[in-house]
């Protein structure tokens, strides 16, 4: 999904460029990652898409791309151990991108 593309970003950020998959899932599942920007993984990502859908025509392809993206957010909040403003951009930056500040490691599987 077009939407994970942010973690990409998140390795190359704290690792450099390196196009290691087995590093990058590795490092990701393990939260060895400490900053955490998904700049794709936000509510106010999701409040614009809505905003855009009611102010222009409703095209299918729209709504399914709004449906889409907050299942996926919303599974995401429920099921990466995020605590409960993690998932809004603002709260990130004010927190400083902090993994620790995000995400409830110690409550994870």
């Amino acid at each position: 999904m077009v939407i994970d593309l942010d973690h990409f970003f998140d390795y190359f950020k704290s690792e450099g460029i390196k196009l290691d998959l087995h590093d990058f899932f590795y490092r990701c599942e393990n939260f060895w990652i400490k900053k955490f920007y998904l700049l794709l993984h936000s509510y106010e990502l999701l409040f614009f898409l809505l905003l855009y859908i009611y102010l222009t025509p409703s095209y299918p392809l729209t709504l399914g791309i709004l449906l889409g993206f907050s299942q996926h957010l919303l599974l995401d909040q429920i099921f990466n151990g995020a605590k409960p403003l993690g998932y809004f951009l603002i709260y990130r930056w004010w927190k400083g991108f902090s993994g620790e500040d995000v995400f409830n490691w110690n409550n994870l599987p």
